[in-house]
């Protein structure tokens, strides 16, 4: 019997390792698409429901068309209108689409591959929800919580952290969040903006205390029903009663006490408390401490006025266990199907864009649209994949020509520290702990005290008393301080506030960074080390430690700690240019190099780029220039100013024609105070240049510490502006007039087919209802297209254009140039932010009512732009004259001899002429006896700068399209009466005769009639 049995074993054995129901067979067996399953639809209007259908349709679409699961089905579903009942003031409707994947596991009666079973309770999931986010431990929906919500706050676990393009949430406390498993968001906003804000520490103690009051209040109201005389238990129950009464009077006196005693800067800051097993309020906790939960309330100033079922932002909930391979593997290819362009496209687009990628467009690509899920991001080794919007106006984009440095011609500059050997070894000693940190705190600020002057000590103390013993305020002040060049004073207000409260770290840090570049790096580097062994993650804080060692010549130690930071913080200039300087020392020019241009890529820095010039290396400011704002607010914010939506509907017609009419009369009287004002400040430029070219004296252009950074910043966003207004002008002409004749030659062919249907006359139109719903279905179809089409001009180009505006106006506040040459800047950007190129909507009214006569279609063009731009100067040999389409440069290089640069913006062509010409002046300031004179008389004093004068001039021409290539080449002349200031108001009449134009005038408003006599007999 003994052989039999070990055969019996060996075959068991065998067919248990070769059986085809493994988890490898199964991950190739190909799954199906499951659904649409149509879950709860609740208050959604029929028009809003068809919509929305629409939008998670095209989520579906933009999936499967580039995923096919493998070893799982996916199985999706649509749910509309669920939300929290009660809701007051909702804005947009919410509305999901989900996917789950049940995986298939071998059936466990058979081994057959084929009898493979699928697991009822899958534990993997992405939702893609539309204006609501629900899962994770927090429920938002665009409208305010609802009276009878538990609380007027939600929960989460801490702030979302901002990506490119994106916010990306982590979830601690969920369902999925066990031992290897994953649960995050992605949250898809406008402008980096959140639909939540939050919930202030003010208004958590002002909600705490009533609740805490009466609390108390029923607890005495209990209490006294017990008699303490009756027996001892109920002696004992009422000793404690009174016990737990006083503490909690004392709780709600500590509470107030925090009310009354807190700084209006501290009330204002977010609440963050504890909720764990015991979640009574014993004071605002830190994000990321245990149980900490942060608060936050609906924002319903993040949403437009928009119909309900357009999309205002985007949450994207992905949980899987990871312990399951099929898992592991359908996640993250689901996740690179999502193209985060599509859904900033959408945001606020009141029509379906169909622009999700095909599969074989995505095969195509070389990175994912969509951040890789962070499983992926782990197993990559840190590979980073990032949505960009349809036009982020901070991209980094490579200069068009631009030739990156050779690494044969880059040279060492990198200066090796020196280094006081008695003063590191004793640093080197120093260990700081809980216990000896105040001592060496209080001895750092014995020193620091020993240095100050009388005045400075008398300057520390007034500062003191001013913060009142708040030593966050006289830390905050020390910053402050240190950063207007005050180094004593700002250190003494930091090494105080450090002294009186050594456990706050944050204090600490501060200080220690300051003495680092300060140059107090021997004392600093005991902080440093202590703080570093506390956040072994925080970037600010290793940062510092990094900087100290390199200071301190240790460069092994400052590369080691330096590259920690820059895994959470890639682009961190400090970290990115000091590991620079320590690859060039290593010999490693072109690590260098790649470090420089990263830590560019983070913040600008004019000691960076020092370094970078001194090696030889050439910087593409387009490619690495950080251009954010560090200070987000507007002196006149254009923000204010977009238009309404675009028209949809007949029903829609009446107000949203009166919210236009609204809107033209605001954005009119902007224009008129912007025109005002560029006014004044072009009289102010004026006078100041007119002063300049008399007294020949240059006034000193007070230069702020930004001006460096803004002067490369304002180029780059002039040169984009200027690409993309031209590429809009273009556009405009060509592919939304094509567009446009289409969409209205098919709308007049509904209406005569209509028409045909429902004729006209005696006795006819019998059935006028079902005649006025199929012309409101036409016109309705019609203003979609219409919508479309000008949301897609105004989303491509009128709001890239207002944002690229906004920062010419912020940019050029700060530039390296007289106050009135700012100021004119500014307002001439100001007037083109507030009102950029835009499509106006147009509206059909409804056939039961009549149309208003002076509306419809009528004006579908770009309407006229505000255009508060139109100078000409003129300095001794030089004018200039320009507006809003063109702009001239005209120079006298001898008696008689003009040469002219003339650059049309609109129509994409720049003029080189040069010839003969004579200028008669006008005067408006001198007294000369004699008011007129030539060029051949005497050319400094002709020309004044008012620009005013008569002349005359022949010139050869060459003209020059946007190609680069000759279009043109002639002959041209011309004749003028010039007014002051402005060529508004010249008399002008021009001939040009070219090979290819043949002959052409031309001439100003006023001699408009000439010009056209002269057209006309030269055509006949």
């Amino acid at each position: 019997m003994r052989p039999i049995a070990f055969i019996f074993l060996v075959l068991a054995h065998f067919a248990a390792f070769t059986q085809p129901c493994s988890v490898e067979m199964l991950l190739k067996v190909p799954g199906n698409w499951k659904g649409p399953g149509l879950g709860s639809v609740h208050n959604v209007t029929p028009e809003n429901l068809a919509k929305e259908k629409a939008v998670v349709g095209e989520i579906q679409k933009m999936i499967s068309s580039a995923y096919q699961p493998y070893g799982v089905n996916a199985s999706y579903s649509y749910v509309f209108g669920y939300g929290l009942s009660g809701g007051k003031n909702w804005t947009a409707d919410p509305y999901e689409y989900v996917i789950r994947f049940p995986d298939f596991t071998c059936n466990p009666n058979d081994n057959d591959i084929s009898k493979k079973w699928i697991n009822p309770e899958p534990r993997a999931s992405i939702w893609v929800t539309v204006n609501e986010i629900f899962r994770g431990g927090f429920q938002l929906y665009a409208a305010d919580l609802p009276e009878d919500h538990h609380t007027p706050f939600g929960q989460i676990d801490a702030w979302p952290e901002k990506r490119d393009g994106y916010w990306f949430r982590k979830i601690r406390d969920s369902g999925f969040e066990r031992s290897g498993n994953r649960h995050y968001q992605y949250l898809i906003t406008y402008e980096n903006k959140l639909p939540f804000k939050a919930f202030t520490r003010k208004q958590y103690l002002e909600y705490k205390i009533p609740i805490m009051e009466k609390y108390l209040a029923d607890y005495i109201k209990n209490s006294a029903e017990v008699d303490p005389n009756f027996d001892a238990a109920s002696k004992r129950v009422f000793e404690s009663n009174q016990e737990n009464i006083k503490e909690v009077r004392q709780r709600i006196k500590d509470v107030k006490d925090m009310l009354a005693k807190m700084s209006k800067e501290e009330l204002d800051m977010g609440a963050i408390i504890n909720n764990g097993p015991n979640d009574e309020f014993s004071g605002f906790k830190k994000e990321g401490e245990p149980y900490a939960k942060v608060l936050v309330i609906p924002d319903l100033s993040y949403y437009k006025r928009l119909p309900k079922w357009v999309p205002q932002f985007f949450c994207i909930d992905v949980g899987f266990d990871t312990q399951t391979e099929a898992y592991r593997r359908a996640v993250p290819a689901v996740e690179k199907t999502l193209d985060f362009s599509w859904f900033k496209k959408m945001l606020g687009s009141t029509s379906i864009i169909a622009a999700a990628k095909t599969g074989a467009e995505l095969s195509k690509q070389t990175t994912p649209s969509a951040p890789q899920s962070q499983l992926a991001i782990q197993i990559t080794a840190g590979t980073k994949h990032n949505a960009t919007p349809a036009y982020d106006i901070y991209r980094n984009k490579t200069t068009k020509g631009f030739k990156q440095t050779p690494i044969s011609q880059l040279r060492n500059a990198a200066v090796k520290p020196v280094v006081n050997a008695q003063q590191k070894a004793a640093a080197m000693a120093v260990n700081i702990t809980t216990t000896n940190r105040q001592a060496y705190l209080k001895k750092i600020l014995s020193d620091i005290e020993s240095r100050l002057s009388p005045e400075q000590k008398n300057t520390g103390k007034l500062v003191l008393d001013s913060a009142q013993g708040n030593m966050v305020m006289l830390a905050n002040t020390g910053v402050f301080l240190y950063l207007k060049g005050l180094l004593n004073e700002g250190l003494w207000c930091l090494a105080y506030a450090a002294a009186a409260e050594p456990g706050n770290d944050n204090i600490v840090n501060n200080l220690t960074g300051i003495m680092i570049n300060a140059g107090a790096v021997p004392r600093a580097l005991p902080l440093a080390r202590y703080l570093a062994s506390k956040y072994p993650k925080n970037t600010t804080v290793m940062n510092n430690l990094g900087q100290a060692w390199y200071a301190l010549d240790e460069m092994m130690k400052s590369k080691q700690v330096l590259d920690t930071v820059m895994l959470y913080a890639v682009y961190h200039p400090e970290a990115n240019a000091t590991r620079g300087a320590i690859a060039e020392r290593e010999g490693k020019q072109e690590e260098a190099a790649n470090f420089i241009s990263k830590s560019l890529k983070g913040a600008y820095n004019p000691d960076v780029e020092e370094f970078a010039k001194k090696k030889g290396l050439k910087i593409d400011y387009s490619n690495v220039l950080y251009r954010k704002r560090p200070f987000p607010g507007e002196y006149i914010n254009p923000l204010d100013f977009r238009p309404p939506p675009q028209c949809t509907n007949v029903d829609q017609a009446a107000a949203l024609e009166a919210e236009w009419e609204a809107w033209n009369v605001q954005v009119k009287k902007a224009s008129g105070k912007i025109g005002a004002n560029l006014n004044a400040s072009s009289a102010n430029y004026t006078k100041m240049s007119t002063d300049l070219a008399r007294n020949h004296n240059a006034p000193a252009v007070p230069f702020g510490s930004f001006f460096k950074k803004a002067a490369l910043t304002y180029k780059v966003f002039l040169d984009e502006y200027t690409a993309l207004s031209e590429e809009a002008v273009n556009y405009h002409q060509t592919n939304y007039k094509k567009e446009e004749a289409s969409i209205d030659s098919a709308h007049e062919k509904a209406i005569v087919k209509l028409l045909e249907k429902y004729p006209v006359g005696e006795g006819q139109r019998t059935n006028w209802n079902s005649y006025c719903l199929a012309l409101n279905a036409v016109n309705n179809h019609y203003l979609e297209q219409k919508a479309a089409l000008n949301d897609n001009f105004n989303n491509r180009f009128s709001e890239p254009l207002r944002r690229l505006s906004i920062e010419l106006m912020y940019w050029s506040q700060f530039l390296p140039e007289p106050m009135e040459m700012r100021e004119m800047k500014y307002y001439g950007h100001a007037g083109f932010a507030v009102n950029p190129l835009q499509m106006h909507a147009i509206f059909e009214y409804p056939c039961e009512k009549p149309p208003k006569p002076n509306k419809s279609r009528d004006s579908l063009d770009i309407p006229e732009p505000y255009c508060p731009i139109a100078f000409k100067f003129k300095f001794t040999v030089v004018k200039l004259t320009g507006d809003c389409s063109k702009f001239e440069i005209e120079v006298n290089l001898a008696k008689a001899l003009l040469i002219g640069i003339e650059r049309d913006f609109l129509n994409r062509k720049t003029t080189l002429a040069f010839g003969a010409g004579a200028d008669v002046e006008i005067e408006a300031f001198g007294q000369k006896g004699d008011n007129v004179g030539f060029v051949e008389d005497a050319i400094p004093q002709l020309i004044e700068f008012s620009g005013a004068g008569a002349g005359g001039k022949v010139q050869a021409f060459i003209e020059i399209d946007s190609k680069g290539e000759v279009s043109d080449i002639g002959i041209r002349s011309e004749a003028s009466l010039e007014g002051a200031w402005t060529e508004k108001g010249d008399i002008k009449i021009g001939g040009k005769m070219g090979v290819n134009s043949g002959v052409q005038i031309t001439g100003s408003d006023a001699v408009q009639p000439v010009v056209q006599y002269l057209n006309g007999n030269i055509s006949n």
